[in-house]
């Protein structure tokens, strides 16, 4: 009597034989199953340990990490399945383990599964509780698991009805959470942020989205054996993988930013309530009996694989049911990251000794092809394979314990390159040499058959062997190179420079990273100058360009980052020698010097670079390099618009003189901040140099190239001023420069740089932009502009901001400077400030800005509350206290120290010699409207 007689077919699913043709599924119901499977809830609940632990950008590359590795594995293993009709752990009797090495596959699989479904249980449980109420969490897992394990007793054709209600709601309600919850966020906001929780390393990351994605990629067999054709299981992999699992992937991430929390189900029940929870529990309850499926589908085997004997699949389903549920019971979702972070190194070595033996060494190929025409099982199986277990066994001990590198990628490849070499050394058995010399076949071609519709067509692919191992290798190697890259991962090592500038107050307190761009500038390092000669030529929009950054180490450096963005780099020299240097994320130049540099030491790096500069996008507009419409460029904006067009530290902190050498083709010219140098033509190209002997911080240094009009004139205390006009620029604009000088010298005191002046264009570029010395205005600038850029060079350049949060403390005082100019003019201030005042009482909107810090994407819009704020604290402290305020804050920091709102805080009131805490509790630490007394304190 066969398994089949002795197993009911409708509820056994061909557990430990082959799927007939007959029973074989279309495409669509097998992609449901599979969408359910891997793109729901266990995705969301990844995202958002993701999330919670890491930076959006990081998030995303470690998931895309995670899931690029494995997802040629899931598609292999997949079509094996398609082909031989046989479950994973079947699949590995004759894939590198045999019998009663398939039993420790099947037992592994088993454990993992379960424990796969007790976490989800537990949030099952804690869903509904969440709802209902009622009983404890531990109870509502247990029932929860007894229908799960109902749902699976059922096999495929249950497990499909409950997809095809399961799957289109959670997509409704992913959609749902976008709409409503993040719809609340700004993009920018959840994109730029720091992350919520405890940093994770891209590395921790890729591995958890490993650890989750390695059991669908393993799990894919006992699926896929239901299709019909290796080609279904091609898109039904790009459908459920690449789409499923990264959309709801980012999903989560996005979410668990928005909320600063990894609680999934907290996260989806306040944003949309008793249906979305509802929706969820529904999703859990699909993936969840696949697990439990896939589960009893491997206990079956190992029990046949040991004993010989022959277990219902319904009862293997109900007894991992129970054991599951007690597990969720007992709290394993509370370990959910660390159990995925192990199950994530130990599970994979099995697909690599799988693929090595399946598609390559293919010692027991010739059984499974004879004994597949027949619709039967091979009639040799051996019963140990020890290749494979050796093979196993060191992939994963190289995952567990090697540092470098992506823990289950390493486990992958040491496991299919050690089984590729221990096949080698081997003799083959007796079988193989009969079956190899009644069939032969070429040694550089792996013979693929296709099942399309129940028939089966053969075509051979070629695959030479060499390649392959020469592909595996560079594999590794990226694994390596990308971790030894990895900002993260720099960071745990004091003579590696960390990506991300540390701010520490002069008392000793460290900061850490600006909260809103966490990956600004980097550390290590102090510089000088940055010296950057380019050329460019604006038919084909080419930019060829060398940079010398003249820096100090601040500590032992083995590596260090400079920020670039979009240009190729061809060298680099540190100190004279060529040095090894990577790109990471979007504009990290990795260099690795020749030998390692010691504390305190000078440093100089040389940077050659090309390629076409391009903008970037924030909330504010594009920023960074800019092509214009007459064919010039100009680079400008705030902030990250330096990195765009020549490499450097980009953080506020790290203010230096910079040397522009520029070469264009004649007709053409260029402009920049400083004092304008003597230029030279030659060869139809003329090279224009500009010198800023003023410290800068990167976000005021500014580049134009245009056919401008150059004018030359001096104010009347002697300052040069020089103004660049491209084709149709504002004229009469520039002649009101002199006048605001003189007015903004007696407000501010004595002018703080060196070079004076601004570049005109006749075309809008977004918000005017101050750069050092010379600002520039777009064709919709007014005086107001002039007013407010010039301002800047007070509040905003000379005195340079810690973190972008801190923005509107230089900023607002700037653009309060077109109210001063205005109260000159014979403008009522007061008038003015109560009228806006009274007439926004009921718009929350506007008082909603939290000055001291408003929010990633958010603090450059500050300026409406923060006018107010500088008049209500004119009104407060006084007018004479306000005008030496004005002047002495900035006066102080001629050694262009960087100041935030604390250190404002603190000199506002030792200056004033007032208690103004609750005053500025009120206007800088709320979101709401002061108190009158706050609002009109001179009342």
């Amino acid at each position: 009597m066969t398994t089949q007689d002795r197993i009911i077919p409708g509820t056994d699913d061909y557990s430990i034989s082959r799927m007939p043709d007959h029973a074989r599924r279309s495409w669509f119901g097998v992609a449901v199953q599979r969408l359910g499977q891997i793109s729901s809830f266990s995705q969301f609940l990844i995202g958002s340990a993701l999330g919670f632990g890491m930076t959006f950008w990081d998030a995303v590359l470690a998931m895309a990490l995670g899931v690029a590795m494995l997802e040629v594995v899931t598609v292999l293993l997949g079509m094996a399945g398609a082909r031989e009709g046989l479950s994973m752990s079947m699949l590995s009797r004759w894939g590198g383990f045999g019998r009663k090495g398939s039993a420790l596959v099947g037992l592994l699989l088993t454990v993992s599964l379960t424990g796969w479904f007790g976490v989800q249980s537990g949030a099952f449980a804690e869903g509904l509780h969440s709802i209902a109420g009622g009983p404890p969490t531990w109870v509502w897992a247990l029932a929860g698991g007894v229908v799960v394990a109902l749902i699976a007793t059922g096999g495929f054709v249950s497990m499909a009805w409950t997809a095809y209600v399961t799957v289109p709601a959670f997509v409704l309600l992913a959609g749902y959470c976008v709409l409503r919850y993040l719809g609340e966020h700004s993009l920018a906001e959840l994109t730029s942020g720091p992350p919520p929780g405890p940093a994770m390393t891209i590395a921790q990351g890729a591995t958890i989205v490993a650890g989750g994605f390695i059991m669908g990629a393993i799990m894919t067999p006992d699926l896929t054996r239901f299709n019909r054709s290796p080609g279904d299981v091609v898109k039904q992999t790009v459908l459920a993988v690449t789409l499923g699992e990264c959309g709801a992937g980012v999903i989560g991430i996005l979410l668990a930013h928005a909320a600063k929390s990894s609680d999934i189900v907290g996260i989806v029940t306040s944003s949309s309530g008793v249906i979305g929870t509802l929706i969820l529990v529904a999703a859990i309850v699909k993936v969840n009996d696949v697990n439990l499926y896939c589960a009893s589908l491997g206990l079956v085997n190992a029990v046949d694989a040991l004993s010989r004997k022959r277990i219902r699949r319904v009862s293997a389903a109900l007894g991992l049911g129970l054991a599951g549920s007690v597990l969720s019971a007992l709290g394993i979702l509370d370990h959910f990251t660390s159990f995925l972070t192990v199950l994530g190194v130990i599970t994979p070595p099995v697909a690599g000794v799988f693929v090595a033996e399946y598609y390559l060494v293919r010692r027991w190929r010739p059984g499974l092809d004879e004994s597949r025409a027949k619709g039967e099982l091979p009639a040799q199986t051996p019963d140990w394979e020890p290749r494979g277990l050796i093979a196993w066994a060191a992939g994963a001990a190289v995952g567990l314990t090697v540092d470098f590198g992506i823990p289950s990628l390493n486990s992958i490849l040491v496991t299919f390159v050690l089984y590729l070499l221990l096949a080698r050394r081997s003799r083959p058995r007796a079988a193989d040499e009969e079956a190899h010399n009644s069939a032969p076949a070429p040694a550089t071609t792996t013979v693929v058959e296709f099942r399309v519709d129940g028939r089966t067509e053969g075509g051979c692919f070629p695959m030479r062997r060499r390649p392959v191992h020469v592909l595996l290798v560079c594999c590794l190697s990226a694994s390596v190179g990308f971790v030894a890259a990895s900002p993260a991962r720099a960071a745990d090592d004091p003579e590696i420079g960390t990506d991300g500038w540390v701010h520490v107050e002069p008392n000793g307190v460290v900061l850490g990273r600006d909260p809103y761009y966490p990956k600004d500038g980097n550390g290590g390092y102090t510089v000088a100058d940055y010296k950057v000669d380019i050329s460019y030529d604006p038919a084909c929009k080419k930019l060829v360009g060398k940079a010398v950054i003249t820096a100090k180490t601040l500590q032992q450096l083995k590596q260090f980052n400079l920020d670039l963005q979009g240009l190729q780099v061809s060298s680099v020299k540190v100190n004279g020698a060529d040095a090894t240097f990577s790109r990471a994320d979007e504009h990290e130049l990795v260099i690795v010097p020749a030998t390692a540099l010691d504390k305190g030491v000078a440093l100089t790096v040389e940077v050659a670079y090309s390629g076409a500069p391009s903008s970037i996008d924030t909330p504010q507009g594009k920023t960074g390099w800019q092509a214009l419409p007459d064919g010039g460029a100009v680079a400008v904006g705030r902030p990250h618009s330096a990195r765009t067009w020549f490499p450097l530290n980009d953080t506020q902190m790290a203010r230096a003189t910079f040397d522009l050498t520029a070469t264009v083709p004649s007709g053409w010219s260029v402009v920049s901040i400083g004092n304008q140098q003597p230029s030279t033509t030659a060869d139809g190209r003329t090279t224009f140099h500009w010198k800023e002997t003023t410290s800068a911080p990167p976000q005021s240094i500014a580049i134009g190239i245009d056919r401008y009009q150059f004018e030359e004139s001096k104010l009347a205390d002697g300052t040069p001023v020089v103004n660049a006009f491209a084709p149709g620029g504002n004229h009469e604009l520039a002649a009101m420069l002199p006048e605001v000088m003189d007015f903004l010298k007696a407000t501010f005191g004595n002018y703080p740089e060196d070079a004076l002046g601004g570049v005109f264009l006749p075309s809008a570029i977004g918000s005017t932009t101050p750069a050092q010395g010379r600002p520039f205005y777009g064709g919709d600038a007014d005086l107001n502009t002039l007013i407010h850029a010039m301002a800047y060079q007070w509040w905003g350049n000379a005195l340079t901001i810690k973190m972008w949060k801190d923005f509107c403390m230089a900023d607002c005082f700037a653009q309060y400077a077109t109210w001063l100019w205005d109260a000159k003019h014979g403008a009522d201030l007061d008038a003015r400030y109560r009228q806006i005042v009274e007439s926004n009482r009921d718009r929350p909107e506007l008082w909603a800005t939290n000055l001291e810090d408003p929010g990633a994407g958010k603090e450059f819009t500050a300026a409406d509350k923060g006018l107010l704020f500088v008049h209500a604290l004119r009104e407060r402290v006084g007018e004479d206290n306000f005008a030496k305020l004005l002047v002495n804050y900035v006066k102080i920091n001629k050694n262009w120290w960087n100041q935030g709102w604390y250190d404002w805080e603190l000199y506002a009131k030792a200056a004033t010699q007032q208690n103004l805490d609750d005053f500025f509790a009120a206007w800088l630490h709320s979101a709401k409207i002061p108190e009158d007394k706050f609002l009109y304190p001179a009342e």
